[in-house]
């Protein structure tokens, strides 16, 4: 694996194949989750401390990253190295990276197509795998990230309907 990473590294039409360059990040919804960190409990005479794990409710954003690519085995090749290191999980043709400390999001990763498809919601991922996931963008929008190579689209009023008071 270290090999075809070099050779990737060395080799710009390589690149171009297993990263052709275009890719779209998509915030798709805000929801609270439950998150887990490390706290101490602290005894104010002895000045002794006790590790406490805790949890608290977050305010987190669901996103869905795509970018496509001629050649995926890399990417396959890496997603393989973590399912042997017992820290990724296959199910269904899709990889689930298992959740740290340090990362509150879920992440899963579909490969589809030539696409490589990262984001934290199993169920879009499990609609695009079926072939049933509906986007909800309009011809204009479409238009604008068909045209440009950067596009940037925000509602505010859409925005505060997904906050949770």
């Amino acid at each position: 694996m270290a090999a075809d990473l070099v050779s990737v590294m060395l080799d710009e039409k390589a690149i171009a194949q297993v990263i052709k360059g275009d890719a779209l990040f998509l915030l798709t919804n805000l929801s609270e989750k439950q998150v887990t960190y490390q706290s101490y409990n602290y005894n104010e005479e002895t000045f002794e401390y006790k590790d406490t794990v805790m949890t608290k409710t977050e305010t987190l954003p669901d996103f869905l990253f795509m970018l496509s690519s001629d050649d995926t085995r890399l990417f396959e090749k890496l997603l393989n190295y973590g399912i042997r290191k017992e820290v990724i999980v296959l199910n269904n043709g899709i990889y689930s990276i298992t959740q740290s400390k340090k990362n509150p999001f879920s992440m899963h990763v579909l490969i589809k197509d030539g696409i490589v498809f990262l984001g934290t919601s199993l169920v879009d991922l499990t609609q695009i795998r079926n072939g049933s996931f509906k986007g909800s963008l309009d011809k204009q929008h479409k238009e604008l990230l068909t045209k440009n190579n950067l596009a940037m689209f925000f509602s505010p009023k859409g925005l505060s309907a997904r906050m949770p008071a």
